[in-house]
């Protein structure tokens, strides 16, 4: 087989056009469907040798479009590429229905696709390359340029959401949105960005699979998420920026199982979390080294988290450190006691994982500007 026809599936038009020039330039024929209802006919026609499909798209499922593809007697044997992604429950559905290969992250994701697209060259050894395969400086200086102008659009899919209730599907917009930002953002090397967003993704997922999990809590989280975007995108601020996959984060909480549900949250995101118990377990691991963020419970025996806090900001490694109180009750007397106590911020129980993992990223990225 030599799959010279392409289809590129993917809801971005600049996304989708960056990839299929440099397609276009290794010798395949590409063409472009913007949603699973257009590439479904070109298919099932007989126009395409391959296809590459993003795995998070309008309307039809990529999944459903993929189990066409597969029942489906004259293109069941299709090759059929999967853009990477985050989001496991969409990896797993398109892996069920039929995928022939899924790729992962990597540092240069053109070369990666253009060499996915190549090993299904029947009897051709791979082509050797004096350089890695990459889109083009003009379209990676559109997608640079674009950026800051999808925090607009992210703005208004939100407020869209927020004038909606009790629906489901009603963060789809906003899904597709940070969705791009995220793909745009890989494409063009700016990791910091990138992990911000693909958590802010899991996140939105989150609530637009489970509408139950949109609190006041985690849409407030979303939008700070989207202000500290905004921040980076307006200038160069991003590249002071490292990635947070170092970071410390300590839990302080009595509740075991809400110590260990917020470290598998750190660890999702690739960060590092120590827990502590009580006031007095709290305060001897501060005063022995310093944390980039700290997650604090409001309910702790013998002292509360408010007292705690202001107890941690008297210490010089800590006057400055991240401290995010954890409370089953955002009233507006707990948001002025912590702001008061020296608190920057809080997050609602129950938790939502995704939720945690943003909120730890906006304020570990926060706190490097401010140490620049």
């Amino acid at each position: 087989m030599n799959p010279s026809r392409i289809l590129f599936v993917a809801n971005d038009p600049l996304f989708a056009t960056c990839y299929g020039e440099a397609l276009a330039k290794a010798g395949f024929h590409v063409n472009v469907a913007l949603d699973g209802e257009s590439a479904l006919p070109r298919i099932q026609e007989g126009q395409v040798d391959l296809v590459v499909i993003d795995l998070l798209l309008p309307g039809i499922q990529s999944s459903q479009v993929i189990a066409a593809i597969r029942e489906n007697k004259s293109t069941r044997s299709l090759p059929i590429i999967a853009l990477p992604t985050e989001l496991e429950p969409l990896a797993q559905a398109a892996h069920e229905a039929g995928v022939t290969k899924r790729l992962e992250r990597f540092a240069n994701p053109v070369a990666t696709l253009i060499n996915a697209v190549e090993s299904f060259k029947e009897g051709s050894p791979a082509v050797a390359r004096t350089e890695p395969a990459q889109a083009s400086k003009e379209w990676l200086k559109q997608c640079a340029v674009e950026l800051p102008t999808r925090i607009v659009r992210l703005r208004r899919a939100l407020q869209n959401t927020r004038q909606q209730t009790g629906q489901s599907g009603l963060f789809g917009e906003l899904l597709q949105e940070v969705h791009q930002l995220c793909e745009l953002s890989i494409l063009i090397g700016r990791k910091p960005i990138f992990q911000l967003a693909s958590a802010l993704e899991s996140l939105v997922f989150d609530l637009d699979t489970l509408p139950q999990q949109a609190t006041l809590s985690t849409v407030r989280t979303v939008g700070q998420a989207i202000d500290l975007l905004d921040t980076l995108l307006g200038g160069d601020r991003w590249t002071r920026l490292k990635i947070l996959n170092e970071s410390q984060i300590l839990v302080v909480d009595d509740d075991a199982n809400a110590r260990q549900l917020i470290t598998a949250a750190m660890q999702l995101v690739t960060l590092s979390a120590t827990s502590a118990a009580t006031p007095e377990a709290t305060l001897s691991i501060v005063k022995r080294a310093p944390f980039d963020l700290i997650f604090l419970d409001i309910g702790l025996p013998g002292m509360n988290g408010f007292e705690l806090c202001t107890k941690i900001r008297a210490l010089p490694a800590h006057r400055d450190t991240p401290i995010v109180f954890l409370t089953g009750m955002a009233t507006f007397q707990n948001r002025v006691q912590s702001s008061l106590s020296g608190g920057n911020d809080f997050i609602g129980k129950p938790f939502n994982i995704p939720e945690l993992g943003v909120k730890a990223l906006l304020w570990a990225f926060k706190g490097q500007l401010a140490s620049v």
